[in-house]
């Protein structure tokens, strides 16, 4: 049966209306996917500036235009060696150590990033037994239980570590930053200070200058 034209200019108008509703339903949804797409930009950009602004805050060497700069102990100054405790509750005296040189590693549970040097830790204390030094990590604060957390969670548990019960050491060795790495000797002779992290990779072999340094001032006095 044909079509009249009164039905035939309804149908077209019909057809019109949903075309048009359908390139609006299409112009909406582009609209709200750009929208997303730029939230999802904003959102991440804003992420990233939220994390290295922390990761700032928990560095403190980001406040210095080099770790030369970061002020601490200078060398050939004396210092008084306090008493430390183990994290088994034993004390520690560096002064009677039986070991010619001291080195330590002052580090903090609440310096994260200081885990970066964490197979530093390892190959200097291996290192240190060859050369008669004396290797500790050492926690400028008395939190035992905190400082056996930290070192559980990040693998060097059965490395040597000492705790400060007095909180004597950050005056004592003028702890500006952590990770910070000061040679001693058992009269508490600065031989050295390398304050900041050293970024140490034992499958690289050019991290192997970054270790021997540690122990370069010895060498240099011994000839």
């Amino acid at each position: 049966m044909a079509r009249s034209s009164k039905q035939c200019f309804e149908l077209r108008a019909t057809r019109l209306k949903f075309g048009k509703g359908n390139r609006v339903i299409k112009k909406a949804g582009k609209k709200i996917l750009l929208s997303v797409l730029l939230f999802s930009i904003a959102f991440a950009i804003t992420f990233f500036a939220i994390q290295r602004r922390s990761e700032q805050k928990e560095d403190p060497s980001s406040n210095y235009k080099s770790v030369g700069e970061v002020p601490g102990l200078t060398k050939g100054e004396t210092v008084d060696l306090p008493e430390l405790v183990s994290l088994s509750g034993e004390p520690a005296m560096l002064k009677n150590s039986k070991k010619g040189y001291i080195l330590c590693g002052v580090i903090s549970t609440t310096c994260s990033r200081c885990t970066i040097d964490v197979e530093l830790w390892k190959a200097l204390n291996a290192e240190a037994a060859k050369k008669n030094v004396a290797f500790y990590l050492i926690s400028p604060d008395d939190d035992q239980d905190g400082m056996k957390r930290f070192a559980t969670a990040h693998g060097f548990e059965n490395l040597p570590i000492l705790i400060d019960p007095r909180r004597q050491i950050g005056l004592t060795f003028k702890i500006h930053l952590v990770p910070q790495y000061i040679l001693l000797t058992t009269d508490g002779l600065v031989v050295e200070r390398w304050p900041g992290l050293s970024y140490y990779d034992p499958n690289n072999p050019k991290s192997a200058q970054k270790l021997a340094r540690f122990f370069k001032p010895i060498s240099d006095q011994q000839n």
